[in-house]
C-alpha cells in the first residue's frame, strides 16, 4: 500500500472531528443498540506536536454524563495509521468539555494515562479508513469476572463513522462484552473539521 502522509492524517481528523449520532440505528433496533451521543473534538496541535482528539460518548438518557473519556493521538507509521489511546485522568475538571471546549485547553499530557495494547491501526481506502486494534491480544479488561481482551474494529468516512466492539475471553475466545448485535453506526450531525490544526504538510 502507499506511504501514508501527512495529508491523509489530517483527512482522517477532519472525518472524525465533530458531534455524531446513532439514533436512526437506535430508534429502528431499540432492543439491540442505546442510542449514544459521541462528541470527538479536535485538540491542539502542542498536546502531542501532532494531531490528537479528544472523545466523550454518552447515552442519550443521560448526556451529561459521559461513560468514556479518551483522548487519540494519530501518528503515521509507513502504510498505515496508528491512533494511541489514552484515558482522561481527573478530578472531573474535563467532563463534559467537549461540549465546553475552552477546558480543553489546560489539558497536558500529565492528565492522560496510556492504554497499552489498545491502540488502532489503519489503513486508507478511496474512501474511507478502517481500522483494527493491534494485534496480540494485549488490551485487556476484566469484565464480569473474566479476563477479556478487546476486538475492535472501525470505520471512518466524511459523514459517518461505525464502530464494533468485543471483549472475549483470554482463554476460551467466548464473547464476554460489547455489541452482539453488530456494529454501531454513527452519523455525522455537527462537523468540527475547521477546529483541526492547519499546518504546512510535508
Amino acid at each position: 500500500m502507499a506511504e501514508i502522509t501527512n495529508q491523509d492524517v489530517m483527512t482522517m481528523v477532519q472525518w472524525m472531528a465533530g458531534y455524531f449520532t446513532n439514533q436512526t440505528q437506535a430508534f429502528d433496533r431499540p432492543r439491540e443498540f442505546a442510542q449514544i451521543r459521541l462528541w470527538q473534538r479536535p485538540l491542539p496541535w502542542e498536546l502531542f506536536s501532532g494531531y490528537a482528539i479528544y472523545v466523550e460518548q454518552a447515552n442519550e438518557l443521560a448526556p451529561t454524563e459521559p461513560y468514556r473519556r479518551v483522548v487519540l493521538h494519530y501518528q503515521p507509521q509507513g502504510s498505515t495509521i496508528f491512533v494511541a489511546n489514552y484515558l482522561v485522568q481527573d478530578d472531573g475538571y474535563f467532563k463534559g468539555a467537549a461540549q465546553e471546549p475552552e477546558r480543553l485547553q489546560a489539558l497536558t499530557q500529565a492528565h492522560l494515562a496510556p492504554m497499552t495494547g489498545c491502540g488502532m491501526i489503519f489503513e486508507r481506502f478511496d474512501d474511507y479508513f478502517r481500522g483494527v486494534v493491534e494485534p496480540g491480544k494485549l488490551c485487556r479488561f476484566e469484565k464480569r469476572g473474566h479476563q477479556t481482551y478487546l476486538n475492535s474494529i472501525s470505520e471512518v468516512r466524511a459523514d459517518s463513522f461505525m464502530s464494533l466492539d468485543r471483549g472475549f475471553d483470554l482463554e476460551s475466545n467466548e464473547q464476554i462484552w460489547g455489541s452482539f448485535a453488530g456494529p454501531f453506526k454513527f452519523v455525522k450531525v455537527a462537523c468540527l473539521a475547521h477546529q483541526v490544526p492547519q499546518l504546512i504538510l510535508t
